[in-house]
């Protein structure tokens, strides 16, 4: 399939929502460099590290969420910064 922009990771919102601990999220992250050593590399938006943590302090400053976050949250964030353009 081709993208006229990058893609997001390859994790499930309901893999994001299901994430309630630190271990959670690290299989989350396990997951999300499993994505990008395949084909994630040319096909996300974000694939660089640079691009990848400029993406994901543009999410994060996005959010309008007032409190502490959760696990989720995180890995919500980290997964958007995949994709954000």
């Amino acid at each position: 399939m081709a993208w006229e922009t990058g893609r997001f990771a390859d994790i499930s919102v309901r893999t994001v929502e299901q994430v309630r601990s630190q271990g959670d999220l690290a299989d989350v992250v396990r997951c999300m460099r499993a994505d990008l050593q395949g084909s994630g590399q040319r096909e996300w938006e974000n694939a660089t590290l640079d691009r990848f943590l400029d993406a994901l302090a543009a999410v994060a400053e996005g959010r309008t969420e007032v409190g502490k976050p959760t696990w989720s949250t995180v890995a919500e964030l980290l997964v958007a910064a995949t994709g954000y353009e």
